[in-house]
């Protein structure tokens, strides 16, 4: 395994976005914790996200914008373009999340 696979995937994070300082330190927990369980799962349903990573729906949700493929986020209107480190997908009543190829990437896993 490479030095950047071993690395927090915060720290992968920082790196890719030039975020660096308090704003990764706010980010850090939630979305590595994130970026972690889908790297190892594969992808999760927004309620098992919620549990595991002990957030609400709304900071998930928030979360998920910031992660989410540009393209993924049908009327969200938000002013800055996501990541593009997540992906979801309705399959019919139930929201998935998977990484994308770029979190995949990002991350080190061919997952």
């Amino acid at each position: 395994m490479s030095a950047a696979a071993r690395s927090r995937p915060a720290d992968r994070l920082a790196g890719s976005t030039g975020v660096t300082g308090p704003q990764v330190d706010a980010i850090d927990r939630s979305a590595a914790a994130l970026l972690d369980l889908l790297g190892r799962d594969g992808e999760s349903s927004l309620p098992r996200l919620c549990k595991r990573l002990g957030l609400s729906r709304s900071e998930l949700a928030r979360l998920l914008l910031v992660l989410a493929d540009p393209d993924d986020r049908d009327g969200a209107g938000a002013a800055a373009d996501g990541l593009g480190l997540v992906e979801q997908r309705d399959t019919g009543g139930r929201t998935l999340v998977a990484l994308t190829a770029r979190g995949r990437a990002l991350l080190g896993t061919g997952r």
